[in-house]
Protein backbone atom coordinates (compact mmCIF):
# COMPACT_ATOMS: atom_id res chain seq x y z
CA UNK A 1 0.00 0.00 0.00
CA UNK A 2 3.12 2.46 1.06
CA UNK A 3 5.01 1.53 -2.21
CA UNK A 4 1.48 2.68 -4.21
CA UNK A 5 1.00 5.32 -2.59
CA UNK A 6 4.98 6.56 -3.45
CA UNK A 7 4.61 5.98 -6.90
CA UNK A 8 1.16 7.64 -7.49
CA UNK A 9 3.12 10.81 -5.87
CA UNK A 10 5.97 10.32 -7.64
CA UNK A 11 4.16 10.33 -11.03
CA UNK A 12 2.40 13.39 -9.69
CA UNK A 13 5.50 14.93 -9.38
CA UNK A 14 6.70 13.93 -12.48
CA UNK A 15 3.98 15.40 -14.68
CA UNK A 16 3.76 18.69 -12.93
CA UNK A 17 7.18 19.00 -13.69
CA UNK A 18 7.18 18.39 -16.82
CA UNK A 19 3.87 20.93 -17.61
CA UNK A 20 5.68 23.59 -15.66
CA UNK A 21 9.08 23.15 -17.97
CA UNK A 22 9.18 26.50 -20.23
CA UNK A 23 5.85 27.80 -18.35
CA UNK A 24 7.61 31.49 -18.36
CA UNK A 25 7.36 31.84 -22.26
CA UNK A 26 4.10 30.43 -22.57
CA UNK A 27 2.20 32.42 -19.96
CA UNK A 28 4.00 35.36 -21.10
CA UNK A 29 2.44 34.79 -25.04
CA UNK A 30 -0.80 34.33 -23.53
CA UNK A 31 -0.96 37.02 -20.98
CA UNK A 32 0.14 39.49 -23.36
CA UNK A 33 -0.92 38.27 -27.43
CA UNK A 34 0.65 40.78 -29.43
CA UNK A 35 -2.40 40.36 -32.23
CA UNK A 36 -5.84 40.19 -31.70
CA UNK A 37 -8.39 38.89 -34.49
CA UNK A 38 -11.40 40.91 -35.02
CA UNK A 39 -14.43 40.13 -36.55
CA UNK A 40 -17.06 42.45 -38.39
CA UNK A 41 -20.15 42.14 -40.37
CA UNK A 42 -21.11 44.32 -43.27
CA UNK A 43 -25.07 43.60 -44.33
CA UNK A 44 -26.01 43.39 -47.58
CA UNK A 45 -29.78 42.54 -48.13
CA UNK A 46 -32.41 41.35 -46.31
CA UNK A 47 -35.20 38.63 -46.98
CA UNK A 48 -38.25 36.96 -44.70
CA UNK A 49 -38.61 33.38 -44.85
CA UNK A 50 -42.31 32.85 -45.99
CA UNK A 51 -42.44 29.16 -46.59
CA UNK A 52 -40.75 25.36 -47.02
CA UNK A 53 -40.63 23.81 -50.11
CA UNK A 54 -40.08 20.25 -50.38
CA UNK A 55 -37.34 18.44 -50.30
CA UNK A 56 -34.83 18.24 -53.60
CA UNK A 57 -31.44 15.83 -53.56
CA UNK A 58 -28.35 17.29 -54.54
CA UNK A 59 -25.33 14.51 -55.13
CA UNK A 60 -27.08 12.16 -53.37
CA UNK A 61 -27.99 14.34 -50.46
CA UNK A 62 -31.10 15.05 -49.51
CA UNK A 63 -31.82 18.79 -49.06
CA UNK A 64 -34.24 21.17 -47.90
CA UNK A 65 -35.65 24.55 -49.44
CA UNK A 66 -36.38 27.19 -47.33
CA UNK A 67 -38.26 29.76 -49.63
CA UNK A 68 -37.94 33.78 -48.78
CA UNK A 69 -39.39 36.58 -50.75
CA UNK A 70 -36.21 37.52 -52.54
CA UNK A 71 -34.12 34.26 -52.19
CA UNK A 72 -34.71 30.81 -51.91
CA UNK A 73 -32.12 28.83 -49.35
CA UNK A 74 -30.81 25.46 -50.48
CA UNK A 75 -29.98 23.60 -46.40
CA UNK A 76 -27.43 20.83 -46.53
CA UNK A 77 -27.26 20.94 -42.55
CA UNK A 78 -29.67 21.11 -39.64
CA UNK A 79 -32.89 20.94 -42.11
CA UNK A 80 -34.34 17.84 -40.95
CA UNK A 81 -34.56 19.29 -37.41
CA UNK A 82 -35.38 23.01 -38.70
CA UNK A 83 -38.22 21.34 -40.64
CA UNK A 84 -39.73 18.96 -38.19
CA UNK A 85 -39.84 22.15 -35.53
CA UNK A 86 -41.67 24.48 -38.30
CA UNK A 87 -43.93 22.16 -38.81
CA UNK A 88 -45.10 20.79 -35.67
CA UNK A 89 -44.81 23.75 -33.72
CA UNK A 90 -47.40 26.73 -34.09
CA UNK A 91 -45.43 30.32 -34.27
CA UNK A 92 -46.22 31.07 -30.17
CA UNK A 93 -44.81 28.03 -28.81
CA UNK A 94 -41.20 28.42 -31.04
CA UNK A 95 -40.37 31.73 -30.33
CA UNK A 96 -37.11 32.99 -31.49
CA UNK A 97 -34.27 34.79 -29.64
CA UNK A 98 -32.95 36.21 -32.71
CA UNK A 99 -34.82 38.65 -34.54
CA UNK A 100 -33.99 39.27 -37.05
CA UNK A 101 -31.62 35.85 -38.17
CA UNK A 102 -28.34 36.86 -39.23
CA UNK A 103 -27.16 34.73 -42.45
CA UNK A 104 -23.40 34.56 -42.51
CA UNK A 105 -22.14 34.59 -46.57
CA UNK A 106 -18.88 32.22 -47.30
CA UNK A 107 -16.53 34.49 -49.34
CA UNK A 108 -17.76 32.53 -52.66
CA UNK A 109 -21.24 34.55 -51.81
CA UNK A 110 -23.26 31.26 -52.56
CA UNK A 111 -23.08 29.07 -49.39
CA UNK A 112 -24.11 30.45 -45.82
CA UNK A 113 -24.50 29.49 -42.07
CA UNK A 114 -26.02 30.76 -39.46
CA UNK A 115 -27.53 29.50 -35.94
CA UNK A 116 -31.25 29.36 -34.46
CA UNK A 117 -32.41 29.29 -31.14
CA UNK A 118 -35.99 28.45 -30.88
CA UNK A 119 -37.06 29.02 -26.76
CA UNK A 120 -40.68 27.60 -25.87
CA UNK A 121 -42.22 30.14 -23.85
CA UNK A 122 -44.27 27.83 -21.28
CA UNK A 123 -41.60 26.78 -18.01
CA UNK A 124 -41.47 23.06 -17.88
CA UNK A 125 -42.68 23.16 -14.47
CA UNK A 126 -45.98 23.98 -16.46
CA UNK A 127 -45.65 21.14 -19.31
CA UNK A 128 -47.67 18.10 -19.42
CA UNK A 129 -45.42 14.78 -19.73
CA UNK A 130 -46.77 14.09 -23.75
CA UNK A 131 -45.30 18.04 -24.43
CA UNK A 132 -41.79 17.77 -22.76
CA UNK A 133 -41.72 14.06 -24.81
CA UNK A 134 -42.36 15.66 -28.03
CA UNK A 135 -40.10 18.64 -27.21
CA UNK A 136 -37.20 16.34 -26.84
CA UNK A 137 -38.17 14.31 -29.61
CA UNK A 138 -37.71 17.95 -31.44
CA UNK A 139 -34.27 18.34 -29.97
CA UNK A 140 -35.13 20.50 -27.48
CA UNK A 141 -33.35 21.10 -23.77
CA UNK A 142 -33.49 21.79 -20.41
CA UNK A 143 -32.25 25.40 -20.17
CA UNK A 144 -32.75 28.65 -18.02
CA UNK A 145 -33.90 31.67 -19.68
CA UNK A 146 -34.27 35.29 -18.15
CA UNK A 147 -35.79 36.37 -20.90
CA UNK A 148 -38.49 34.66 -21.54
CA UNK A 149 -40.13 34.88 -18.09
CA UNK A 150 -39.05 34.22 -13.94
CA UNK A 151 -35.28 34.06 -13.52
CA UNK A 152 -35.62 30.76 -11.54
CA UNK A 153 -37.76 29.11 -14.06
CA UNK A 154 -36.83 26.61 -16.72
CA UNK A 155 -37.53 26.69 -20.18
CA UNK A 156 -36.78 24.27 -23.28
CA UNK A 157 -35.11 25.53 -25.96
CA UNK A 158 -33.39 24.23 -29.47
CA UNK A 159 -30.20 25.53 -31.15
CA UNK A 160 -30.01 24.26 -34.72
CA UNK A 161 -26.73 25.31 -37.14
CA UNK A 162 -27.45 25.46 -40.72
CA UNK A 163 -25.73 25.74 -43.37
CA UNK A 164 -26.55 25.56 -47.27
CA UNK A 165 -26.88 27.57 -50.44
CA UNK A 166 -28.71 30.97 -51.87
CA UNK A 167 -29.99 30.73 -54.87
CA UNK A 168 -31.75 33.97 -56.76
CA UNK A 169 -33.45 32.00 -59.44
CA UNK A 170 -37.00 31.14 -59.87
CA UNK A 171 -38.03 28.29 -57.22
CA UNK A 172 -40.20 25.65 -59.58
CA UNK A 173 -39.98 23.05 -56.61
CA UNK A 174 -43.75 22.92 -55.02
CA UNK A 175 -44.15 24.26 -51.78
CA UNK A 176 -45.05 22.27 -48.77
CA UNK A 177 -45.44 24.40 -45.66
CA UNK A 178 -46.63 28.00 -45.54
CA UNK A 179 -44.80 29.43 -42.24
CA UNK A 180 -47.99 31.69 -39.90
CA UNK A 181 -45.88 34.81 -39.94
CA UNK A 182 -42.54 35.11 -42.03
CA UNK A 183 -39.20 35.07 -40.22
CA UNK A 184 -36.93 38.32 -41.25
CA UNK A 185 -33.46 37.50 -41.81
CA UNK A 186 -30.50 39.95 -42.60
CA UNK A 187 -27.60 38.59 -45.28
CA UNK A 188 -24.01 39.78 -43.77
CA UNK A 189 -20.83 39.01 -45.51
CA UNK A 190 -18.06 38.35 -42.45
CA UNK A 191 -14.62 40.07 -42.85
CA UNK A 192 -12.12 39.05 -40.61
CA UNK A 193 -9.05 42.00 -39.53
CA UNK A 194 -6.08 41.14 -37.64
CA UNK A 195 -4.79 44.19 -35.45
CA UNK A 196 -1.20 44.40 -33.36
CA UNK A 197 -1.49 45.44 -29.92
CA UNK A 198 1.91 47.64 -29.48
CA UNK A 199 1.15 47.97 -26.00
CA UNK A 200 1.48 43.73 -25.53
CA UNK A 201 4.23 44.09 -28.21
CA UNK A 202 6.67 46.01 -25.94
CA UNK A 203 5.91 44.69 -22.83
CA UNK A 204 7.03 40.88 -24.89
CA UNK A 205 10.15 42.89 -26.07
CA UNK A 206 11.06 43.45 -22.41
CA UNK A 207 9.76 40.66 -20.62
CA UNK A 208 11.00 37.37 -23.37
CA UNK A 209 14.60 37.87 -22.43
CA UNK A 210 13.21 37.24 -18.53
CA UNK A 211 10.73 34.69 -19.22
CA UNK A 212 13.75 32.83 -21.89
CA UNK A 213 16.00 32.97 -18.90
CA UNK A 214 14.25 31.58 -16.30
CA UNK A 215 13.04 28.44 -18.52
CA UNK A 216 16.43 28.02 -19.57
CA UNK A 217 17.79 28.07 -15.97
CA UNK A 218 14.66 25.54 -14.35
CA UNK A 219 14.78 23.22 -17.36
CA UNK A 220 18.50 21.49 -16.37
CA UNK A 221 16.73 21.09 -12.35
CA UNK A 222 13.40 20.10 -13.58
CA UNK A 223 15.81 17.23 -16.02
CA UNK A 224 17.82 16.84 -12.61
CA UNK A 225 15.05 16.35 -10.45
CA UNK A 226 13.20 13.73 -12.91
CA UNK A 227 16.56 12.09 -12.57
CA UNK A 228 16.75 11.49 -8.78
CA UNK A 229 13.10 10.86 -8.41
CA UNK A 230 13.39 8.23 -11.41
CA UNK A 231 16.43 6.47 -9.60
CA UNK A 232 15.23 6.48 -6.60
CA UNK A 233 11.66 5.01 -7.98
CA UNK A 234 13.80 2.27 -9.19
CA UNK A 235 15.65 1.78 -5.71
CA UNK A 236 12.75 1.31 -3.95
CA UNK A 237 11.40 -1.00 -6.19
CA UNK A 238 13.91 -3.63 -5.74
Amino acid sequence: MNKLILQLGITLILSTLLLCSGCATLYLNARYPVTNLEKNYQTIDSDELIAVAHPVQLNQLVTAIFIGKKYHYQSIQGHHQLNNIIQTLTDEERLISADPLNFILYPDHQSFKTRINFIHPIPISQLTTDKKKQLLTLGFNTTSNHDAGQSDEQYMTAQIDIMGYIHSAELTQPIQHYLEQSIPIKIQYETEKRTFKNQNLLKQIVLTPLAIGYDVITFPITLGTLYEISRQKNTTSQ
